[in-house]
């Protein structure tokens, strides 16, 4: 009898430890999948520009409203936030489709990298001439003409000495949701 009860256990201990080795294993699968049920939270922009600096270089998440889809490589989109003052550009790889313009108006949550770029008065002069290259024939647009005037304000600023160089930030996207 004491056998049987022993034989009895052993298997029941074979068979909890099978169990738990594959509770343990799908909890690891889960966490390296990212697949679980943990909560990101997102930062709006306002929370993400009070902090640039020491976030910069670094993995973010953030949130935004999709305001305008780059029209020559849908590989760019730009968010604000619902008050319209902060807007950030998002890179995406060439692992990405292209986006439609029909996300404009969407709420989109990204994951990626956080870069800044300083530019010189050189570098902002050259923006403003990309921008003229890449927006030919759409000059009569509200989208070109405060495109243009917010780069001149920042060479003025530059070129007055008010600041040394803009710091212009996008996030080059790892992954980004479409709500």
């Amino acid at each position: 009898m004491k056998t049987s009860i022993t034989i009895a256990l052993g298997i029941a201990m074979l068979f909890l430890g099978s169990c738990t080795n594959s509770i343990q294993r799908t909890k690891t699968d889960v966490a390296q999948t990212g697949k679980g049920t943990d909560t990101v939270s997102y930062y709006t922009l306002d929370e993400l520009f009070l902090h640039a600096e020491e976030l910069s270089g670094t993995t973010v998440h953030v949130k935004g409203i999709i305001d305008h889809v780059c029209k020559h490589s849908g590989k760019r989109f730009k968010i604000i936030e619902e008050n319209e003052t902060l807007e950030l550009k998002i890179e995406l790889g060439e692992n990405f489709p292209t986006c439609d313009p029909s996300i404009v108006g969407k709420t989109a949550k990204i994951t990626g990298k956080f870069v800044p770029e300083n530019l010189s008065a050189d570098d902002v002069k050259k923006w403003e001439e990309n921008i003229h290259e890449n927006h030919k024939g759409e000059e009569d647009t509200d989208h070109f003409k405060e495109e243009i005037v917010q780069v001149q304000k920042i060479l003025i600023q530059i070129e007055s000495g008010e600041i040394p160089y803009y710091v212009q930030y996008h996030v080059e996207a790892e992954k980004y949701i479409i709500e």
